[in-house]
């Protein structure tokens, strides 16, 4: 089993989100990771606003540098808690390891909007408008077979066309837009925050969002543990997700909007204008077990993992 990388761990929070010392009375914090993305906001407003504590559990974020080392990190025993894709999920279960899915964080948004989404974005100097003239391209992924490369070349699949034909180059997310002006790339899957910037600049065209058109509604973000930790910690698991239910319901409160977005734009080191102008995600802590054994059959279908997985086993079920 490979070791995650090495974890910046964060304060502990207690009411009203200020870190320092944690209520006893709460007993040890359940360490949850944490990437620094604004679609992060529940676990970040749960934080901010006491939430957690009025469940009776504490919460320790832990900070990673990306979501690839998170499942590892829970597996390890490293954090309670994992931040991580559906996709990591299962690309870990199929390598054996036991892991549970305890409560969902996002799903795409769906119908994506076409002046707002996230999705493939070509350059205008390609000539490329639609999925299929992406064959013969060069596409930036940030994770080579990841979702991103997989879900494009199902999109160009379905479309009819050679997806195999289609080359895929490792970009950071940071040097995405970069890459394309620059004629690195031809295309990038990449935010709306990235790519919509880069339409309304007059040097891309998006092609579509192949998470909805390849299926539809994804699990997008889940939370993960390890199955000797979900098994052990059932009832700290059940306050973990009623005080996440409360932050997303509180969230969805219209009133609450201006103050949300300035809290997601803080934490990901973002602005409010570039929050309200990409699509934000669908906060919700469900986990769509059709959707997730859809995204394993397609993981597999397209080799990103080398056996099928039966994702009913990865679901943590309430008691």
């Amino acid at each position: 089993m490979a070791t995650a990388s090495v974890l910046v761990l964060s304060g502990c929070f207690s009411d009203g989100g200020s870190a320092g010392a944690t209520d006893d009375s709460l007993g040890p914090p359940l360490k949850v990771t944490q990437i620094g993305f604004p679609n992060e906001i529940a676990l970040v407003w749960a934080l901010n606003k006491g939430i957690f504590a009025k469940h009776g559990i504490a919460v320790e974020p832990v900070t990673l540098a990306s979501a690839a080392s998170a499942v590892a990190a829970a597996d390890s025993g490293q954090v309670d808690l994992a931040f991580s894709g559906g996709w990591g999920a299962i690309v870990a279960a199929s390598q054996g390891v036991k892991v549970k899915i305890v409560m969902g964080a996002y799903f795409n948004p769906t119908p994506p909007d076409p002046e707002r989404s996230r999705g493939v974005f070509a350059s205008t100097k390609s000539g490329a408008k639609a999925y299929c003239d992406l064959v013969g391209k060069t596409v930036g992924v940030t994770e080579l077979n990841g979702p991103g490369q997989v879900y494009t070349s199902a999109a160009v699949r379905k479309a009819g066309c050679d997806d195999t034909k289609i080359k895929y180059v490792n970009i950071p997310s940071a040097q995405m837009a970069t890459s394309l002006e620059g004629g690195a790339v031809d295309a990038i899957n990449a935010s709306g925050a990235i790519g919509q910037t880069l339409v309304r600049n007059g040097g891309a065209v998006w092609l579509g969002e192949p998470y909805a058109d390849v299926q539809g509604r994804i699990n997008y973000a889940n939370y993960v543990g390890s199955e000797k930790f979900v098994a052990e910690n059932g009832d700290r698991i059940e306050k973990f997700r009623a005080a996440m239910d409360e932050s997303i319901s509180q969230i969805k409160d219209p009133a609450n909007e201006a103050e949300w977005q300035t809290m997601a734009a803080e934490f990901g080191k973002t602005t409010v204008e570039a929050i309200r102008a990409s699509q934000f995600e669908e906060l919700s802590s469900e986990v769509d077990a059709s959707a997730l054994q859809t995204m394993a059959d397609i993981a597999y279908e397209f080799g990103a993992i080398s056996q099928k997985v039966d994702t009913s086993g990865l679901i943590y079920e309430r008691a």
